[in-house]
């Protein structure tokens, strides 16, 4: 059901209950006298009368004050510098100094030595053009800027009127309970005022975020560092990851080693036994051939 016809079937249940009342009250005094009873007659328009909302523009002669301006300023800001750290000190010394803070904050580093940071700042709306001079500032190359302003006031003002519409309905209903005798009137009320507290904290969440907005700027930054000299970092990088690779290979060399020691002490003794057997084969075999001395006797 849609917000008008949620007050409209509201109202008529709230102008059925006040006729109920009304003539409950009249019965009540049929032994008066006519008069009595005209009085009686003629205060239940009148209390229905009494609990119609009349809104800011049915005010007759109502000064109108001039209304502020509700104007919701946003940022996205893109650097390059070449001292990357000195930058974002520049950055937060100077949005604190303003009054504001630092809502998000990310770092991260790539292979070639280059950092990229991403912060979210809010900064006092009175302050953001002078803080986002003063980060232009701060040595580094703008890449990108998109500043944007939006005009919030005719639906922050819209929102207020509905937000007063509605505290005026509940505390009609608050009367009515008071006033209300049967059991299901009282069930009946309280619902009603269960939706209006709902349809309320909807509202005022709204006009609330709306002010702050209003209140504190939003700037997302995004800084891109650059290296000065781009070959030293990646022969760096290359030559770590090389004695990173060689201790990594010998690791695994030693270690493979020294798990296989029984099979390769089994292997060298046998590799022995079968030289050190060809070798003693091999002087038996020149003993053999050796020609026999014959001695003679004169």
């Amino acid at each position: 059901m849609s917000t008008f016809s949620r007050s409209y079937f509201r109202w008529v249940f709230l102008l059925s209950l006040l006729l109920s009342f009304s003539c409950g009250r009249k019965d009540g005094s049929d032994s008066t006298s006519t008069n009595g009873s005209t009085d009686a007659s003629t205060s239940a328009p009148s209390a229905v009368q009494n609990s119609k909302t009349i809104s800011p523009e049915e005010k007759p002669n109502a000064p109108s004050a001039p209304q502020p301006k509700m104007i919701v300023r946003n940022g996205d800001l893109t650097l390059e510098s070449t001292d990357h750290e000195r930058t974002m000190q520049s950055i937060t010394n100077l949005v604190t100094a303003s009054g504001g803070y630092i809502s998000n904050q990310s770092t991260r580093r790539t292979d070639d030595a280059k950092i990229f940071s991403e912060l979210t700042v809010r900064i006092p709306v009175e302050h953001f053009d002078s803080v986002l001079v003063g980060i232009k500032k701060t040595g580094s190359e703008v890449v990108s800027e998109n500043i944007s302003a939006e005009d919030q006031t005719k639906r922050y003002y819209d929102l207020e009127g509905h937000l007063a519409a509605k505290k005026l309905e509940m505390a009609q209903m608050q009367d009515l309970m008071k006033s209300a005798k049967s059991m299901t009137d009282i069930i009946a009320i309280k619902k009603e005022i269960l939706d209006l507290q709902a349809d309320l904290d909807d509202i005022e969440g709204v006009t609330k975020q709306i002010a702050n907005e209003v209140s504190y700027s939003t700037l997302r930054i995004e800084i891109m560092s650059r290296a000065s000299n781009a070959f030293s970092p990646k022969m760096g990088t290359a030559i770590g990851r090389g004695f990173s690779t060689f201790g990594d290979v010998l690791g695994e060399t030693i270690t493979f080693v020294i798990s296989k020691s029984p099979v390769f002490a089994a292997m060298i003794g046998f590799i022995y036994l079968i030289m050190w057997m060809s070798r003693r084969g091999g002087r038996k075999e020149k003993e053999r051939e050796k020609p026999t001395l014959t001695t003679t006797t004169p």
